[in-house]
């Protein structure tokens, strides 16, 4: 996770000094896609909360060589795999859950289907993107009301329990990058 977020940080840093890549930065600032600005509104969530937590959770390097949040994302046993498409992301999640495996995250924002798949109808409707943006929403605003931090609501999101610190570590880290985003934001 550290080597992930220094990437991050590094990533961020060299599109500050160069002014390249449209994916985060135009004139030095980080450019948030139409798609988190109108997730963030309708679920009443702060937009740079929401989009740090797809950065964190499914960062992607696209063929162009730019970096943005990949929505056909999967995590199965810490192995991160990115599909092309949306049918490929529910074909293999139904391949899991078909061999009896349930614990494993989809989309932009790695939501678990064992602990949180209750929150949606099915895998279909969890691997959508918008539908993942709703569930993830709603678990950082329960979180949030908690803890009332957006960086101790995202280290709850990705462990709950805090095992071993690990929610600790993550909120540290998305606090970097939440930095980061609200000191460059344009959208």
């Amino acid at each position: 996770m550290r080597n992930k977020v220094t990437f991050i940080l590094m990533f961020f840093f060299i599109l500050n000094l160069s002014g390249i890549g449209k994916t985060y930065a135009t004139e030095n600032k980080v450019s948030i896609p139409p798609f988190f600005v109108n997730m963030a509104s309708l679920y009443n969530i702060p937009v740079d909360v929401l989009y740090a937590l797809a950065i964190m959770e499914s960062n992607t390097k696209l063929q162009n060589g730019e970096y943005a949040p990949w929505p056909y994302t999967m995590n199965v046993n810490y192995k991160g795999m990115r599909f092309a498409s949306y049918e490929d992301l529910v074909y293999q999640s139904r391949l899991l859950i078909k061999q009896g495996k349930t614990s494993f995250d989809v989309g932009f924002f790695q939501v678990n289907w064992k602990w949180n798949g209750h929150r949606s109808e099915s895998i279909e409707a969890l691997a959508n993107p918008y539908e993942n943006a709703r569930v993830a929403a709603e678990i950082m605003l329960e979180e949030y009301a908690k803890v009332g931090s957006w960086a101790k609501a995202a280290g709850r999101y990705h462990n709950p329990a805090n095992r071993n610190g690990h929610a600790d570590r993550y909120a540290s880290d998305y606090a970097k990058i939440l930095n980061v985003i609200r000191k460059n934001m344009r959208y």
